[in-house]
């Protein structure tokens, strides 16, 4: 199975979203937990949240993956690997 580009951009602004919101859950907790709320529920929503986001990334290694195995087949692209991110330089150019 082949996967676009496209595919690597949907995933990266999908894990960045999931990503924000993580981070506003934390957010939210904290004011609780200040106000000296029951943080219960909002703890479990947060780890649901950090599951959805590690099944994001591993969705996102995996068309990573793909796109790596078709452009070495094809020979046409150069990837440069840089923490599992990568640039893709046609020919060699920059």
């Amino acid at each position: 199975m082949s996967f676009p580009s496209s595919d690597l951009t949907n995933a990266n602004q999908r894990v960045a979203q999931a990503r924000e919101r993580l981070d506003l859950q934390q957010d939210r907790i904290q004011n609780l937990r200040a106000d000296r709320h029951d943080t219960n529920d909002a703890e479990a929503v947060s780890r649901i949240m950090r599951r959805t986001l590690k099944t994001l990334e591993r969705r996102r290694h995996q068309i990573e993956d793909e796109l790596i195995g078709a452009a070495k087949v094809r020979n046409s692209v150069r990837v440069v690997y840089s923490d599992r991110l990568f640039v893709w330089e046609p020919d060699g150019e920059t």
